[in-house]
This record gives C-alpha cells, sequence and structure tokens, in this order.
C-alpha cells in the first residue's frame, strides 16, 4: 500500500556546524499534478463514491476535509492498491508507464519547461515508479527537482533559519561538493537559487532583471576589492568557518573564490531587483478604460448623420435660390419704379407741349443707352457727338459710364438687365444721367 511507503517523503540536509532535516511531501505534489488532468479527477471521483464509507472514515481519522476534491483523492490513493490506480487511471499515462517499465530514468524522458511544470511531471513520473514496481534511488538530476521542490514550498520559513552559511571544503571535491548544503544538489544553481531565495528573488525574477552601466561598475569594484582583500588577508581555515587566500595554488581556495565572485554578481542583481521593486511601488498604476465599441448604433449614428446632412445641403440649396429670387425680385420692382416714374414725367411733358423734346448738350463723354435701332440711328445723325450702347451687346464695358460725362436713358428697348447694371453703376460713381425719348 502506498500510505505504508516512505520513499515518498523525502529527506534531505544542510551540512555545517549542526545538520537541519527537511522533508519534501512528493504525494501531494503528485495529487495537485492528478487534479489538472480532468479525467484522472473523474476516475479517482468515482472510486470514492462507490466506497463513500469506508473512505469517510478513513478521512475523518486522518482530519481530511472531504469537501474538498483534493483530499478525496488522497483518500482513495492512500487506501487503493497499486493496482486498482493502475487500473483506473493508468491508460491516462500511457507514456510515463512505457517509459517507466523500459527502465528510463526521468532525465531521459524530460522536457524543458517551468519549474513548477518539471515538479508536477517529475512527481507523477515517481508515482508510477511505486505503482510499477520499478522505484530507482534519486539521482543527482533528481535531487535537483527536490531541492527547486524545498525551496519553493518553503521559502518563506526558510529566512527564519538562524544558521550562519558555511561550506564544509573536501580534498576530494567528487565525494561532496561545496554546494552539496543545498538539500542535495550539486551543482552552482543550487548556490545562487539559495542566495536569491534569502533575498526573496526567484530564479524568474532574475531572468527579467536587467542591470544598467552603474551596476557593472559595482562589480568591478567590489572584485578588485575581493582580490586585494585575499592578498593581503589570506588565512587558514578556523573552526570549520570559510576563509580563503587565492594566492595559494590550492584548488579548494580558487574555488571558494570563484563561490565569492559569483556572490558578488548575484547581490548585485538582487540589489538592483529591488530597487526596481521600489520604482514600481512609488509608481500609481493609470486605470484602463475599456470602452466596448457600439456597431449597430455607432450604424444608426452615421445613418441619422447622413440623413442630416442631405437636408441641410437642401436647406443650404434653397436658400440660395430663395436669395437669388429675392434680388431678382427686388431688381424687377425698382426697374417698375423707375420705368413708371419716367412714363409719368413723359407724359407730363407731352400734357404741356406735346412736340416737347428733352434738350442734348452738347459736349464730349455723352453715352446713350436704350432705344430702338432706328431712334439712335436718328439720334447719330442729328448728334453727332453722342456714343450709343446696343440694347444687344450683352458685354457692355462699363468703364465707359465711370468716364462719361452724362448718360442719355431710353427706357424704350431697353433690357432690364442692362438697365440695371447701368443704374448701379450711376449710383455708385454718382453720374449724372438724363431720360429721353
Amino acid at each position: 500500500m502506498i500510505k505504508y511507503d516512505h520513499r515518498f517523503f523525502v529527506g534531505g540536509f544542510f551540512v555545517g556546524k549542526g545538520t537541519i532535516t527537511l522533508e519534501v511531501n512528493l504525494l501531494d505534489i503528485t495529487i495537485s499534478a492528478l487534479s489538472d488532468n480532468p479525467k484522472a479527477v473523474t476516475k479517482l471521483e468515482r472510486i470514492y463514491e462507490r466506497e463513500r464509507s469506508s473512505f469517510d472514515i478513513f478521512a475523518k481519522e486522518k482530519r481530511l476535509d472531504i469537501s474538498q476534491s483534493f483530499n478525496r483523492i488522497k483518500a482513495v490513493i492512500l487506501q487503493k492498491t497499486e493496482t486498482d490506480i493502475l487500473s483506473a487511471i493508468g491508460d491516462l499515462y500511457t507514456v510515463v508507464k512505457n517509459n517507466v517499465k523500459k527502465g528510463l530514468r526521468f532525465q531521459q524522458v524530460a522536457t524543458i519547461m517551468k519549474p513548477t511544470d518539471i515538479t508536477k511531471q517529475f512527481a507523477i513520473y515517481k508515482f508510477f515508479e511505486l505503482l510499477l514496481g520499478k522505484w530507482k534511488e534519486f539521482d543527482d538530476y533528481e535531487k535537483k527537482i527536490i531541492a527547486l521542490i524545498y525551496h519553493d514550498i518553503n521559502k518563506t520559513k526558510l529566512r527564519d533559519f538562524d544558521v550562519p552559511f558555511s561550506i564544509v571544503m573536501e580534498k576530494d571535491v567528487s565525494k561532496r561538493s561545496m554546494v552539496s548544503a543545498f538539500c542535495g544538489s550539486s551543482q552552482l544553481y543550487g548556490y545562487i537559487y539559495g542566495l536569491l531565495l534569502h533575498s526573496g528573488m526567484s530564479m524568474e525574477d532574475m531572468e527579467k532583471t536587467k542591470l544598467i552601466a552603474r551596476d557593472y561598475e559595482d562589480i568591478s569594484y567590489e572584485m578588485a576589492e575581493l582580490m586585494e582583500a585575499n592578498k593581503r588577508y589570506g588565512t587558514e581555515k578556523d573552526n570549520g568557518q570559510l576563509v580563503f587566500d587565492i594566492t595559494e595554488s590550492d584548488s579548494d581556495h580558487f574555488q571558494t573564490f570563484t563561490l565569492m565572485a559569483i556572490g558578488i554578481i548575484v547581490k548585485v542583481f538582487i540589489k538592483r531587483y529591488q530597487q526596481q521593486q521600489k520604482e514600481l511601488a512609488a509608481v500609481k498604476p493609470k486605470e484602463t478604460i475599456i470602452v466596448k465599441e457600439d456597431l449597430e448604433s455607432k450604424k444608426k449614428l452615421k445613418d441619422k448623420q447622413d440623413a442630416l446632412n442631405k437636408l441641410q445641403m437642401d436647406y443650404d440649396k434653397q436658400q440660395r435660390r430663395l436669395t437669388a429670387v429675392t434680388e431678382e425680385l427686388k431688381t424687377v420692382r425698382e426697374y417698375v419704379d423707375i420705368i413708371e416714374k419716367i412714363q409719368e414725367m413723359e407724359e407730363q411733358q407731352k400734357e404741356n407741349d406735346p412736340n416737347a423734346k428733352p434738350t442734348i448738350p452738347y459736349g464730349k463723354g455723352i453715352i446713350l443707352f436704350g432705344g430702338h435701332p432706328n431712334y439712335q440711328k436718328k439720334m447719330i445723325e442729328k448728334y453727332n457727338w453722342i456714343k450709343v450702347v446696343s440694347p444687344e451687346d450683352i458685354r457692355v464695358d462699363w468703364n465707359i459710364v465711370k468716364n462719361a460725362s452724362l448718360i442719355l436713358i431710353n427706357w424704350k428697348h431697353l433690357p432690364h438687365r442692362q438697365f440695371y447694371s447701368l443704374i448701379s453703376v450711376i449710383r455708385e460713381y454718382k453720374k449724372e444721367y438724363q431720360y429721353v425719348w
């Protein structure tokens, strides 16, 4: 039965002054990984429902909250045999099962993924090693994952440990690495991970942190200080504490110096990361307002606007027409008024003297407008100093009116447009004029 198997509760330890035992519960990680698979959850929950009474007793004894799916699955795994569990979910993990049967190590089948993903895959793999009776003790690669799991789960508690960090120096580094203190990890990864962990910074945070020019200056300065200190104050190891002197050729001292140099670089990354976090905390986030575009209302609004624009254009067109007609009516009324006055004046003079004719003065610059062509011909014969403008002339050079000394106007056979333009020029330039017949 899996519940009696100690291999899913892995022990680790710090090496230094004294030993601190650490535990990693792979079973909980396995259940968490199984919970990510909906089909696995369904099958294990069905087993729980079929034997609910016995599982409830077990859950009560272990003080498991059975309202949570996680604890119901845990009860099933701890109570059922390896064969029962394989029968329930084995077909969901065919690839894992086949790799375990072939005797492959997890490192041979693992793919590059996020730390949280690889730890779950690792737990599932070791779980099937137990189920299939193919269990293998942890190799170096798997110990790194164990270290990763421990630090990820206990990062807040680890800061509370008040234990001086020290590294046991061994001549035969193949037997015990300087970084073996990190839960079995034998790589510098464990050393760097631990340094970051105590500062509250993760590997992912370090990856995102970008150094600036001043940081590289700090690294150069710290490195120079480290080298100078080793030249002047090299001492022997004392009471198991880490001391060094790189002026000697001892390989232990060189490796120690390497660790210290790496520590300086990590420290600068931590400093830069913490500064960036302070700057981000000081910046007030901008409020983002998301407005969903209402296409239907927008189309209706556009249609209404187009209709209004058309109405406005029609209105403006009619207004222009009205203005033109009004102006035309005004000129016609004015023309009629003038003609009526001329007729009255002509009729009055005829009553006084039927044979009376207007007197035409002699002089240059006298111009005649209007009158039948025969009338204009007789006027030129009688008064050869005057000039005439034909009623048929639609393009009159009005400059002749501006320079005229007297304008003669015969309202008969005088086109309306020519008459109105003539009156406008006379009024504008205050020219002298006289009606004739």
